[in-house]
């Protein structure tokens, strides 16, 4: 595809994406029988390249970066979709190589993204003519992104390493044919399409099973494993369980971790990451490993060495990500994420003030997540703040929930505001300034940072 395209037609085309149905109906989602329908059009082209298929509540997409690292370092190129985006819709869509100087990453390029966007929406138009439905946002960008990896890359990647949007079950990326299947932790998050317990939850992302396929799956709670193996027994699914491979924290602090992995008739350690080191990376690491280890052919395993350059590259934007001495950026929006975000600080920030930067949808279990982070960290003072858009919390109703806990607070409604006034203070008293609660804080941070207003 060498057509040139202009600017103008790349932001129609994001526009339009932006401005189509979440969801097409139903308390989760009303299937994928209308998608099928557009892939078929298009060739299925979803079905053209090996892939891995990831879900979860946390950690599917640092689990997604961490399959592509390893990927890589063993020679393979990989594409990789994931979601949301922080600044730009491109970044859901990238391309991942080893080159004779190193690695190239790229996400689509705007021409690619338009050129692939206008074969959708005709297949899109032909399947209404058959009294087909409009595909949804999350639905369109899934096509888009088969499309591009099946027909319209350079280089067609040896797999594509898929992150699930919302579920599993109902997803559009559950339409693809895995060689993997990986669930990472799951905790209570979107209620309102994927049932209210674990078990309900556990269910839906039980969904991305397939006949004969292995499973591998770190969830944390018994309950949510017992869902996944009752499933995988009847899907004849080999398991690969998260007990099955010890994980050890070495050492940890702010600039660097250790740890090991143990199972079975392997052992890898020391592994080291020093990029956005925490805690449950770890586990992620763990899903990875045990994943590609799934993959690789003629009893070839990954090396504490191969594991150890993959996690050298390991980047996820918004996830304990250290910009500078004095910030951190984490977009836990649950729960279960604001656990772990607390188990990160007090183990890798441990002998550093702690500021926090917070901003929270009113659809989260905001009371909560609150209250842990009251209880679970010595805060000196959060810079309580509202997100873009009709689902934020206000600042003033959730700043009145820390001070019932005791934590001083700094309000206001402009992001811009909180993250001066948070960084100058940090950067006065040699604290750090986290900022969390929501992935559409970070990229509206992001994007403030990229602008030149930070």
């Amino acid at each position: 595809m060498v057509t040139r395209r202009t600017k103008e037609e790349y932001e129609a085309c994001v526009r339009y994406i932006s401005e189509t149905p979440k969801f097409t109906g139903g308390r989760n989602k009303s299937g994928n029988d209308n998608l099928s329908k557009v892939l078929d059009i298009l060739g299925n082209p979803h079905r053209k390249i090996k892939c891995i298929h990831v879900a979860g509540t946390n950690g599917k997409g640092s689990t997604v970066q961490m399959i592509k690292c390893l990927l890589t370092e063993c020679g393979f190129s990989v594409g990789t979709f994931t979601s949301p985006h922080l600044v730009r819709i491109n970044e859901r869509i990238a391309l991942c190589e080893k080159t004779e100087e190193g690695f190239s990453e790229n996400m689509i390029s705007d021409e690619d993204f338009v050129n692939c966007f206008d074969l959708v929406k005709r297949a899109v138009e032909e399947s209404e003519k058959t009294e087909g439905l409009p595909l949804s946002y999350f639905e369109f960008l899934f096509t888009l992104a088969a499309v591009y990896f099946a027909d319209a890359c350079e280089k067609t990647p040896d797999y594509v390493v898929w992150e699930t949007g919302l579920g599993g079950r109902l997803d559009a990326t559950n339409l693809v044919a895995p060689e993997v299947c990986v669930i990472t932790q799951i905790g209570i998050d979107h209620t309102k399409y994927l049932g209210e317990t674990i078990k309900e939850i556990a269910f839906e992302k039980a969904g991305i099973l397939k006949e004969n396929i292995p499973v591998v799956y770190l969830t944390g709670s018994a309950e949510a494993d017992s869902v996944i193996e009752e499933r995988a027994r009847e899907l004849s699914c080999p398991m690969f369980g998260g007990e099955s491979m010890k994980r050890e924290i070495l050492s940890a602090g702010e600039n660097s971790m250790e740890f090991s992995l143990v199972g079975g008739s392997e052992s890898y350690g020391p592994l080291s990451l020093s990029n956005q080191a925490a805690p449950y990376q770890a586990d992620n690491c763990c899903a990875a490993v045990m994943a590609v280890n799934l993959i690789l052919k003629n009893g070839e395993r990954l090396t504490g060495d191969r594991i150890n350059g993959a996690l050298s590259r390991f980047s996820f934007a918004g996830r304990m990500e250290r910009l500078g001495a004095h910030l951190v950026l984490d977009g836990a929006h649950n729960l279960h994420g604001i656990k772990r975000f607390c188990e990160a600080v007090k183990g890798c920030y441990r002998d550093k003030g702690v500021r926090l930067l917070f901003g929270v949808a009113c659809d989260k279990n905001y009371e909560e997540m609150i209250g842990l982070l009251s209880e679970e960290l010595e805060i000196k003072c959060c810079y309580v703040t509202e997100l873009n858009g009709d689902r934020a919390l206000s600042a003033p109703f959730a700043a009145a929930l820390f001070r019932s806990h005791g934590v001083s607070v700094y309000e206001s409604e402009s992001i811009e505001d909180c993250l001066e006034k948070g960084y100058g203070d940090a950067l006065r008293s040699d604290d750090i300034l986290f900022c969390v609660g929501s992935l559409y804080l970070i990229g509206s941070i992001k994007e403030l940072i990229r602008n030149d207003k930070f």
